[in-house]
């Protein structure tokens, strides 16, 4: 099975943010354990290391983004994607973009 991992749920497991982190931990215990493939929107990383900065070191905030491309697969945003998604009877275009990349 395939899951679209949340920006937020990411950086709960890599920053420790309470008491989200219990449940980030679950699924990224499954991912590491290949029970299931946790996917990310590549648009979302530079989201995730900018928030990591303000708590860790560049080289810490690098390390913890580095760790997660090597866990997770990584999903490319192309505009045709951003198309379908707003044309998508989702509400959320969130969810619509993110829909559209796990065919």
């Amino acid at each position: 099975m395939k899951i679209l991992v949340d920006t937020n749920v990411i950086v709960d497991n890599l920053a420790s943010r309470e008491p989200h982190d219990k449940y980030s931990n679950a699924i990224f215990d499954l991912i590491a354990r290949n029970r299931i493939t946790g996917c990310l929107n590549t648009s979302s990383v530079t989201d995730i290391y900018f928030i990591l900065r303000k708590t860790f070191s560049d080289a810490e905030s690098r390390e913890k983004v580095r760790t997660l491309l090597n866990l997770f697969r990584a999903i490319e945003v192309a505009k045709a994607d951003c198309f379908t998604a707003i044309d998508s009877p989702i509400s959320d275009f969130e969810d619509a973009l993110a829909a559209c990349n796990l065919v």
